[in-house]
């Protein structure tokens, strides 16, 4: 039943639309957007000693699940026009890279809910704040840095899309 659950494709696919279109790698911008970015961040909110509580949880989660289930409408929405006739390759590349970051920021967001549901867990070591308070706040840090770009990605990909098939069709006029 794991190989229900493997989303090594839908990772791969998403680490495939941030690679250079000419060299076909990463280059340092695209390490540091979406590596080093987040890291710094978490390291930095942790550095401060800024922990999650229960007052941030609450609109992380609630947030986190409304941007996943208007994702996967707009996943299905993709789907439909996919399977139209007349779209172009482009536009089916385009769709598919779409899908795939799509997805991979669903994973990220239900990744982030469960590790920000962690950090409600209490330490009973007595000590404050204890090892797994900086662990999982770190993680859910991390998470939502990385929720934060890949949608700030989706929305400039799907604005240039938009804005190059709005100038081809004024073209065709």
């Amino acid at each position: 039943m794991a190989y229900k659950l493997d989303i090594t494709n839908i990772v791969r696919d998403h680490f495939k639309t941030i690679v250079n279109d000419g060299t076909g790698r990463a280059d340092f911008r695209d390490w540091f957007f979406f590596l080093l970015l987040p890291i710094l961040i978490s390291g930095s909110l942790l550095y401060f000693r800024i922990f999650l509580n229960k007052d941030f949880i609450g609109p992380i989660i609630s947030g986190l699940s409304i941007f996943v289930g208007l994702s996967l409408n707009l996943v299905v929405l993709l789907f439909e026009i996919v399977q139209k006739k007349d779209i172009t390759e482009f536009k089916k590349g385009f769709a598919k890279d779409l899908i795939a970051n799509i997805c991979f920021a669903i994973l990220l967001s239900i990744l982030t809910i469960i590790s920000s549901l962690f950090t409600l867990i209490e330490c009973k070591t007595g000590c404050t704040p204890c090892f797994l308070n900086y662990i999982t706040s770190g993680l859910t840090y991390f998470f939502l840095t990385e929720v934060i770009l890949v949608i700030i990605l989706l929305v400039r990909n799907m604005y240039f899309q938009m804005i190059e098939q709005i100038n081809s069709t004024n073209n065709n006029d």
